[in-house]
């Protein structure tokens, strides 16, 4: 808009002398009533600069002064007969017309003018005379004022909050870590636990990547093949009745201990995790095996029939692996305290 009005004024000072009286008073009031409209939006907006970004503020600061600059230079056109500067004269068509360029550097000259007021340098070579330019110029250095204040105050608030962010990063970092190394004794517990699985269930080929192993279709055959009345490879010998419900129930307690000693302090996305995995009914119903095994006794099901009674659904190991990876970029992220985080589950499967 401000440049609009600029090139108003600079399309029609050519043509000044052939305006009746009235027409150009006329022209003078749009013009003028254009840029107070767009002074007052200007105000309403560097009132309420609260909380803007140092970008927004300088656009601000920089809106502010070409339209001042405008306003200056619509002064100078209209004061033929007032003088509102001292060292700025006044654009009459007779001075136009005979140098056509005196438009562009009184413009230039109004510029720099407000350049210099905003900033409140005031070299002295140009300073307000009349009431109107005294009042214009006031306005500006109080806006000009309160914007730098603003932009100091928004540039310190960044630099103590980064500093207390900081700060905040490094007194939750011990914190982070000990949750780290809970949750990766939780999460390698559980993986232990399937690929003890994969291995009974005689699978031919070896998963290549977490992925691979915790998936719906890899569970289903597993579980499929897994028969409860042997025994796993496992220190005092057990069936899997016994070794899953006691390993479902070690894993479970120990989520519980997760939960009640990182309440506070970890991430809530990841405390959910261990929750839901926690209260699962996948693991709840692998610590009723031993019971299942006594219904199984009486109604003769077959065990690869009652152990697929608690297969994982694909919510439940989305959330396993989700927990995995966290605890991966965990330690990718703290690379210089990797050698005192402890190790994350790696597949390695040997039939």
């Amino acid at each position: 808009m401000v440049l609009i009005a600029l090139s108003i004024f600079i399309g029609f000072i050519p043509v000044f002398e052939d305006f009746p009286g009235i027409l150009l008073s006329l022209f003078y009031l749009a013009i003028f009533s254009i840029l107070t409209i767009l002074l007052f939006f200007l105000i309403r907006r560097i009132l309420g600069s609260q909380g803007k970004s140092l970008k927004e503020l300088i656009l601000l600061y920089l809106e502010m002064i070409v339209l001042f600059g405008c306003l200056y230079f619509l002064l100078l056109l209209t004061g033929s007969t007032i003088a509102h500067f001292n060292g700025l004269s006044a654009l009459t068509n007779e001075a136009v017309i005979q140098t056509p360029s005196l438009v562009i550097t009184t413009f230039l000259k109004c510029l720099h003018f407000s350049v210099i007021t905003v900033s409140t340098v005031g070299y002295g070579n140009i300073f307000p005379e009349s009431w109107l330019a005294l009042i214009l110029t006031a306005i500006q250095i109080v806006l000009g004022l309160y914007i730098v204040i603003i932009g100091i105050s928004s540039s310190l608030a960044i630099i103590v909050n980064k500093k207390i962010a900081k700060q905040e990063e490094s007194r939750k970092l011990p914190l982070m870590l000990a949750a780290y190394e809970d949750i990766s004794v939780f999460i390698n517990r559980i993986m232990d636990l399937f690929v003890d699985i994969y291995k009974e269930s005689g699978h031919e080929n070896s998963p290549e990547k977490i992925e691979d192993l915790i998936n719906e279709e890899t569970f289903k055959g597993m579980y499929n093949n897994l028969n409860l009345d042997s025994s796993p490879s496992v220190t005092p010998s057990h069936t899997w009745w016994e070794y899953l419900s006691a390993e479902a129930k070690r894993i479970c307690d120990y989520g519980e201990i997760i939960l009640v000693r990182h309440a506070s302090h970890v991430d809530p996305e990841i405390y959910n995790l261990v929750h839901k995995l926690t209260e699962s009914h996948e693991f709840s119903t692998m610590k009723l095996l031993t019971d299942l095994k006594e219904i199984n006794s009486k109604e003769n099901i077959q065990p690869q029939m009652a152990a697929n009674i608690s297969s994982p659904s694909g919510e439940f190991l989305s959330k396993i692996l989700d927990l995995y990876h966290w605890c991966d970029e965990l330690r990718c992220i703290h690379s210089e305290s990797r050698k005192n985080m402890r190790k994350l589950f790696h597949l390695k499967i040997n039939n």
